[in-house]
């Protein structure tokens, strides 16, 4: 899979991390079975938290559960994960996955 977008927003109690209908319709079409994505996962934190607090635990935590795949290795067939902020369609940061 060459590139996922995943829409990310952010409110007081922590970040939403969701997928398109289309994107998850994507995922299922290039996984088969071995996926069962979800529309959206909540990371709830503190007020001094931030994206870049949670960055690093997206490929171990956040994605699985986002896309309903354990196997890092199944993970890794994605080529680039871009995150975007729904409200200005910007990309607010990127995830090479296979480097």
């Amino acid at each position: 899979m060459e590139n996922l977008k995943i829409y990310v927003n952010q409110s007081r109690e922590g970040y939403a991390f969701s997928l398109l209908p289309s994107q998850r319709a994507i995922v299922k079409s290039f996984f088969g079975e071995i996926a069962n994505p979800a529309s959206q996962v909540m990371v709830n934190y503190d007020l001094k938290s931030g994206f870049e607090k949670y960055y690093s635990k997206l490929e171990k935590y956040i994605l699985p559960a986002l896309l309903g795949i354990d196997d890092e290795k199944d993970l890794k067939r994605i080529q680039k994960i871009s995150f975007i902020d729904p409200f200005t369609n910007n990309i607010i940061d990127t995830l090479i996955t296979n480097e």
